[in-house]
């Protein structure tokens, strides 16, 4: 994420209509079980807990790439633990 950040920013600060982007990034450890992901202002994604029969909304936080040279203090990797059977809906 930071480096897609810093190529938006000092690529785009500059424009005249300013460059900027937000995005969820997720990788998924199907040894584990384990998504670990990091959001850039993009909101939530919704994971279906197959056995509970419910819906979780996960907010990913972070900030939107390409409006500030520097997010390191925006860093949010979190670590979500999901079972087999269950579904991830990302928009």
């Amino acid at each position: 994420i930071s480096d897609i950040n810093n190529y938006l920013f000092s690529s785009y600060r500059d424009a005249v209509t300013p460059r900027f982007m937000s995005l969820i990034l997720l990788r998924w450890n199907f040894e584990t079980n384990e998504v670990v992901y990091s959001g850039a202002g993009h909101g939530n994604f919704l994971i279906y807990r197959s056995e509970s029969k419910s819906i979780e909304s996960i907010d990913t936080e972070g900030v939107i790439l390409g409006i500030s040279a520097d997010i390191n203090t925006y860093k949010n990797e979190q670590i979500l633990t999901v079972h087999p059977k269950d579904t991830i809906l990302m928009f």
